[in-house]
């Protein structure tokens, strides 16, 4: 067995968009992960040291490109226009979408994704998904400086996308962007735009009955961002 492979992972064949490289990404079997905590913004930690996380960005060894692996093949022409010349930046090696025990390289490799996102101008979406898994490294990694920064940036283009795009995004329904926003603001502690996105979403009645454990999160995040909002009001009152 590949000493960079476990019963974790695999390897799965890939090809750039933009160079037509050819190359290899490690994968993990969801069947063989075990969650032992979900947090409320919809990270996930697993047992036994794993970070599927750390593997989410796909950089192209070739040439550079770089993006977030749900959206790696997706570039339309005039997207590879706008990055040409702009994929460099990280350095790069056969293996690199193999071998990321390196917190300092996954951070470099999240770096160069953004860069490469944000000169390609893809959907706010997209940059939000990417800035919130940046946040999330930085949660597994303990700086909790840089997590509020990409938290914050998280919030703000997922903003945009709930102003500028078509629903559903991808995956995520109304209810779960209108979720996702009000607990991003909380976490922030933007507590009255936390509760104004918490109170859209109640709103939501068809989708509330079509996603109840979404609706569950909604309920229970909204009552706690109630009782820090509570808490802050009389500790300003007090001073």
């Amino acid at each position: 067995m590949d000493k960079n492979i476990s019963v974790y992972t695999y390897l799965r064949k890939m090809t750039c968009p933009i160079c037509g490289g050819e190359f290899s990404v490690k994968q993990y079997r969801s069947t063989r992960l075990r969650v032992v905590k979900r947090d409320a913004d919809h990270h996930h930690w697993y047992a036994d040291n794993q970070h599927p996380l750390w593997y989410f960005v796909v950089v192209c060894p070739s040439c550079g490109y770089a993006a977030g692996s749900n959206h790696f093949s997706e570039i339309s022409e005039k997207e590879i226009i706008r990055i040409s010349g702009k994929t460099r930046g990280v350095k790069l090696f056969d293996e690199i979408n193999i071998n990321r025990d390196d917190p300092s390289l996954v951070a470099e490799c999240f770096g160069h994704a953004i860069r490469v996102t944000r000169a390609a101008e893809f959907a706010p979406s997209v940059l939000a998904g990417l800035y919130l898994r940046t946040a999330w490294f930085c949660r597994e990694t303990e700086d909790e400086e840089q997590e509020m920064l990409f938290l914050r940036l998280a919030y703000q283009h997922y903003e945009q996308a709930y102003e500028r795009e078509k629903l559903p995004i991808g995956p995520m329904s109304r209810l779960g962007l209108l979720y996702l926003l009000g607990e991003l603001a909380r976490r922030l502690g933007d507590y009255p735009r936390s509760s104004l996105w918490f109170n859209e979403g109640s709103r939501c009645k068809n989708e509330l009955k079509d996603e109840p454990q979404l609706a569950k999160l909604l309920h229970e995040q909204y009552q706690i961002m109630r009782e820090q909002y509570k808490a802050l009001r009389q500790d300003s009152d007090r001073t």
